[in-house]
């Protein structure tokens, strides 16, 4: 089993064209600060988020189209087709963000998870025979909350996390 702590990683979209934040903010645009967690559970393993990196475990197929403000970020790699399980101890209110196929992602949304206004900064792919579409959702989380990442679809859930988180 697998016990880390982390920040949260603090992701940047543009919520609005005229309230448009640099990626390289130090802040979200709410305020919100990145939640302080522990992270615990099995079938996945931390890896750096880059573009023609391998996405899943045992498949051939990389990511890619990250835009800057997300590659080099980390992320809890999974076997897809496999269920993993994610389950996180939240230490400190903020924000948490993890990336689901786009096909999934009406379903986390009806379970509290924000959809950004989409555009191309919070979307990528990988490499499958569909070029299968992530989206980029957050949430906040408040400390002495525990709950299991939700794993949807072939893809999982994945969290991304900080780069030295």
């Amino acid at each position: 089993m697998q016990r880390l702590s982390v920040f949260a990683l603090i992701l940047f979209v543009n919520l609005a064209a005229t309230n448009a934040e640099p990626a390289n903010s130090p802040s979200p645009s709410n305020g919100t600060s990145p939640a302080q967690f522990e992270m615990t559970g099995h079938g996945f393993v931390v890896q750096p988020l880059r573009n023609k990196t391998i996405a899943f475990r045992g498949r051939p197929y990389v990511w890619s189209d990250l835009q800057a403000g997300l590659d080099g970020l980390r992320y809890t790699q999974v076997a897809g087709g496999v269920p993993a399980k994610i389950h996180l101890k939240v230490n400190a209110t903020g924000m948490i963000f993890l990336a689901v196929a786009a096909n999934n992602m009406l379903e986390l949304k009806e379970q509290g998870w924000t959809l950004p206004i989409p555009d191309r900064s919070n979307t990528f792919c990988y490499t499958d025979p569909n070029r299968t579409l992530m989206v980029v959702l957050s949430r906040v989380v408040s400390g002495g909350q525990e709950f299991d990442l939700p794993q949807l679809g072939w893809s999982g859930c994945v969290l991304l996390l900080a780069p030295g988180a």
